[in-house]
């Protein structure tokens, strides 16, 4: 389902659960989550880490991540721009070209099933 962007949202979002693996770039910790929502800008996390990620991760913070769905597999790199709870949103900073494509192509498909 696509949601409307809300006034601060400039691009539109597409809710799922696909399973990701961020390793914040300046320690060694692996943090295992979902993607609760995505879009061609970054991605929406809930983490595993009960209950929060406060600590262990901070607003600014740089992350690689990695999916692991079939039918969607993006890996890069991102900046944490806000933390709530056991939540944190993620601004994409570098694709590599293999995701860039799949990602948009799965976009692509996503807003056209839902138009």
């Amino acid at each position: 389902m696509v949601k409307v962007p809300s006034e601060k949202r400039k691009r539109l979002r597409i809710d799922l659960e696909i399973k990701i693996k961020l390793n914040p770039v300046k320690t060694d910790s692996k943090i295992y989550g979902w993607i609760q929502d995505l879009s061609s800008w970054g991605l929406r996390i809930r983490t595993e880490i009960p209950p929060q990620i406060v600590g262990i991760l901070k607003e600014g913070d740089k992350v690689k991540f990695e999916t692991y769905e079939d039918f969607l597999k993006i890996r890069g790199q991102g900046m944490i721009k806000w933390i709530w709870e056991n939540m944190a949103g993620v601004k994409f900073e570098g694709l590599d070209n293999e995701s860039k494509k799949s990602l948009e192509e799965f976009l692509r498909i996503c807003f056209r099933k839902n138009a």
